[in-house]
């Protein structure tokens, strides 16, 4: 799940830093719903779609063929700027024809399509895209007052069972 949500996180980035626009297409297919970790249902649940579409709406919204771009992370845990700038560039490069090109014309694309691989873990990924990814992860108003009660909770045991020790940090 925390793959999911590093992946749909770089894919919003992505489009952010390229101004490719506010539609972003993001492919849930392949997470599936298992007893342990309930992936695609997390991505419905948490309601990212405010933010990004599920790839099966491409399809749907954009019959004709969408330019697609690939990127593909080298490694964990790694930011490799060229292979970034890289995908960036070329983005960027099919939005400016997007745009030229009248909506009739056959080369135009119907929608640009990133498809991203890989885990995203590096900061470098969402720098510049951190409000919107924070404001896409926040908990609802009714999650929160449960989290809040339940941290409360926990300092108050923590508070009688080590009283000289109180933290500010609890």
């Amino acid at each position: 799940m925390g793959n999911l949500m590093f992946q749909w996180a770089a894919t919003v980035a992505f489009a952010a830093r390229a101004e490719a626009g506010n539609e972003v297409y993001f492919d849930v297919n392949p997470a599936e719903d298992t007893p342990e970790c309930p992936a695609a249902a997390f991505f419905k649940n948490y309601r990212l779609q405010r933010f990004s579409r599920d790839a099966r709406d491409l399809r749907q919204k954009h019959p004709r063929a969408a330019c697609v771009v690939n990127f593909k992370e080298t490694a964990p845990n790694i930011y490799p700027r060229s292979a970034v700038s890289r995908v960036l560039k070329d983005v960027r490069k099919l939005v400016k024809k997007h745009t030229a090109l009248e909506s009739s014309d056959s080369e135009r694309c119907s929608a640009i399509h990133l498809v991203t691989q890989g885990y995203f873990q590096s900061w470098v990924y969402f720098q510049n895209s951190s409000k919107l990814i924070r404001r896409a992860f926040r908990a609802s108003p009714t999650t929160e007052k449960k989290a809040l009660a339940w941290k409360m909770s926990i300092v108050e045991t923590l508070a009688e069972r080590y009283p000289k020790k109180k933290s500010k940090n609890w």
